[in-house]
């Protein structure tokens, strides 16, 4: 991969923004908010059904460039952004909490839509570490919520990959991490998505795969954000006591998971501690199905939300 000065270099060492955003792209815009700046995209019928996207813990809200195609096409009203550490979004030196992360979708909803005089009228889509923090905020805000789906689900004993596990040992994890934490995420990136894009000839796919590894090459606080994440959100490795409590919400929930995901071995059992949840099985595919499956996937999640 050649390298090249990279639009990333617009963040500090601080994870602040500079203000340069000319290499952003010109329908996305950026908040100040409590923790750092987020960059947000809101597209679609402003008459529609709100759907608020939340991306996993590496990759940013780029990964939606099919859903959010899809749902807008359907009359939605469609927010994406992202988290903290990822994509254009700084990231403070503060522990990055689960706290953290809903009180950033709460106060970005609340300075885009006005919570004072919202219903209970959002659908939340989770993907990943984005479904904890939908369910988390399902349980602090039920009164907002009228939907959430829950895409490869974790909280439930996840299968961590090794790279994951060893990078929050005491005193060696950081230096792990700088030192192979980048590779890791680059090489995950393509072993997910480089066979789709030869065989797909897309090139949205083929834009998102270079997107991916250079904001895993370039974006100085991705790595620190990410470890700071799986430090202080114990909640990826056991999220029963939030299902508990969104079992007791007045949500819909609708469960997707593939059948072949690493991570998420045996989404059934959050469908049992969801009573009243939907659960869909895809078959063959893995943790990134909502790209590698997104025709179905996305056929789901439109009809849910209807």
């Amino acid at each position: 991969m050649q390298q090249s000065k990279s639009y990333f270099s617009w963040f500090s060492s601080s994870g602040n923004l500079n203000g340069l955003t000319e290499n952003m792209p010109k329908e996305d815009k950026i908040i100040t908010l409590s923790e750092g700046n987020t960059r947000y995209n809101l597209e679609g019928n402003i008459n529609g059904k709100k759907v608020i996207l939340i991306h996993g813990i590496s990759q940013p809200k780029d990964v939606f460039v099919y859903l959010k195609r899809d749902l807008i096409s359907k009359g939605f009203y469609v927010l994406s952004y992202d988290l903290y550490g990822r994509g254009y979004s700084s990231s403070s030196d503060k522990a990055q909490t689960l706290d953290i992360l809903v009180g950033q979708l709460y106060q970005l909803i609340d300075n885009i839509f006005n919570i004072k005089i919202l219903g209970k009228e959002l659908n939340l889509y989770g993907w990943s570490l984005g479904s904890i923090i939908a369910s988390s905020f399902g349980n602090k805000h039920s009164e907002l919520v009228s939907k959430i789906i829950l895409l490869s689900p974790i909280g439930d004993n996840i299968s961590k990959p090794f790279i994951s596990r060893i990078v929050t040992l005491p005193f060696i994890g950081e230096i792990i991490m700088n030192l192979i934490g980048r590779k890791e995420l680059m090489t995950m990136y393509q072993n997910e998505f480089e066979f789709l894009t030869m065989v797909s000839n897309d090139s949205d796919l083929t834009n998102l795969l270079n997107f991916l590894i250079e904001h895993a090459y370039n974006n100085p606080v991705l790595l620190r954000t990410i470890l700071s994440n799986l430090k202080n959100i114990p909640e990826i490795d056991n999220n029963k006591k939030i299902y508990n409590e969104l079992n007791q919400k007045d949500i819909e929930i609708l469960i997707l998971s593939g059948s072949d995901d690493p991570l998420v071995k045996h989404p059934e059992n959050i469908n049992k501690i969801l009573v009243k949840s939907q659960l869909k099985i895809i078959n063959n595919a893995g943790h990134s199905c909502g790209i590698s499956h997104y025709k179905k996937i996305n056929d789901f999640t439109c009809d849910f939300f209807k």
